[in-house]
């Protein structure tokens, strides 16, 4: 199996649109047409359906995307883990990020990051749906060889600099009730980052 088909697969699966999917890969709609009829017949089974005019994922196709979703997030880690260990870093730092929504943020995140740890840091950053960076937050977390696992948390609770202090604090309490009410015992709350715009928050469901 062409290991392009599946990126090819992954990002039509995204858009549900030929061309929309061919200018992201930047390849022509016939080239990526043709790529999905072949998988597809490698397959035996049909991954899109018509809709209207446009096209959707078949039941088959939303299961598949699940496990190609896996396997491209995995192949891309091993690469950035491969290029950290070849290189002299202190951490590895795995980041999934919904583009648009946290470009504009983004960068004063990783400076905030670098101001509190010392050493060098490898950012491994992933672009994709919320429903992809979930499922690899389901995998197991691994860690470069002579690496070091930095802190996880069940949840992250991310604030707008606009906030004030006063404000901030109300919607962390507001989040901590809410997981209270669902059962959770709520253990800490960290305060990361010089302008405390993130906040890990530790619970036991």
């Amino acid at each position: 199996m062409n290991l392009n088909y599946l990126l090819y697969f992954q990002t039509l699966a995204k858009y549900e649109h030929y061309g929309k999917a061919a200018e992201e890969l930047h390849i022509t709609q016939p080239s990526l047409s043709k790529a999905i009829r072949n998988l597809e017949q490698d397959l035996g089974v049909e991954l899109f359906e018509k809709s209207g005019r446009g096209i959707r994922l078949s039941s088959q196709g939303v299961h598949y995307l699940d496990y190609v979703d896996k396997a491209l997030h995995e192949l891309r880690l091993g690469n950035d883990i491969l290029r950290y260990e070849k290189a002299s870093f202190d951490a590895f730092v795995p980041i999934g990020l919904v583009l648009p929504a946290a470009s504009s943020v983004f960068s004063r995140w990783v400076k905030d990051f670098q101001a509190g740890f010392r050493g060098k840091v490898f950012f491994s950053c992933k672009n994709g749906t919320t429903k992809q960076l979930v499922l690899a937050l389901k995998n197991k977390a691994k860690s470069p060889k002579g690496g070091k696992i930095m802190n996880k948390y069940e949840l992250l609770l991310i604030l707008s600099a606009s906030n004030e202090e006063g404000d901030k604090d109300a919607l962390i309490e507001k989040v901590t009730k809410l997981l209270e009410a669902k059962g959770a015992t709520v253990t800490s709350v960290d305060k990361w980052g010089n302008k405390k715009l993130a906040y890990p928050i530790n619970f036991k469901s």
